[in-house]
């Protein structure tokens, strides 16, 4: 009896990774469908410029899922904050609990904490639960590729292929990410944690 109930477990276990998996790979599919009848200019100052919009640093970030669906915004103008939020909003459609890493390039970091540059170039993946922790991937991807790395704030992850130094500064749940919606917030998430706190409280570990 006890093997028959474990390897019906595991059974029942690896159906669940695997439908997991199945709906994350649908959900990409989707997304990725939608950026490929984009209308416009790929590269976002031709895109701003094409449609009049005035160059502006909150631009991309104050684009909702909507915003970037409806009006066929490309994925380079959308940037990864804007791939998270369209992952994001199909995901609740299906009823997905997932989360967005806001993962800061480690050397921009350092350079803003000590007073040398403000800007702090990022990388939004997503992170959703699997084997009984959080596991991470990036939805600019078309395919699904787990990236290796314990997802904690202050650890270190290649979001970017072949970019280690990527630091995570915040886990933020699927719902509330939706008000990221300007650089200002997506800077306070990499050194705080918190889209209202601009300190630097992240501790890399």
């Amino acid at each position: 009896m006890f093997f028959y109930l474990y390897y019906k477990y595991i059974f029942v276990y690896n159906k669940t990774v695997m439908e997991t998996q199945q709906q994350i790979q649908l959900i990409l599919n989707d997304i990725h469908e939608i950026f490929r009848n984009a209308v416009g200019q790929r590269n976002r100052r031709e895109y701003m410029r094409e449609n009049n919009i005035p160059f502006d640093i909150n631009y991309s970030f104050s684009l909702s899922a909507d915003d970037i669906i409806n009006n066929k915004i490309p994925a380079r103008v959308a940037g990864c904050t804007g791939i998270a939020k369209v992952f994001c909003k199909y995901a609740a459609t299906k009823g997905m609990e997932c989360y967005v890493l806001a993962t800061a390039n480690y050397k921009d970091w350092l350079a803003a904490k000590a007073g040398g540059n403000n800007i702090i170039n990022g990388h939004q993946i997503i992170a959703v639960e699997k084997d009984g922790k959080l596991c991470a991937f990036d939805p600019g991807r078309k395919e699904l590729k787990w990236i290796d790395g314990v997802i904690e704030k202050g650890r270190f992850i290649e979001a970017l292929a072949g970019r280690p130094k990527y630091l995570i500064g915040a886990i933020t749940p699927r719902d509330d990410f939706v008000q990221c919606n300007e650089y200002r917030k997506i800077r306070n998430l990499y050194t705080s944690g918190s889209m209202d706190n601009s300190e630097f409280l992240i501790v890399p570990l």
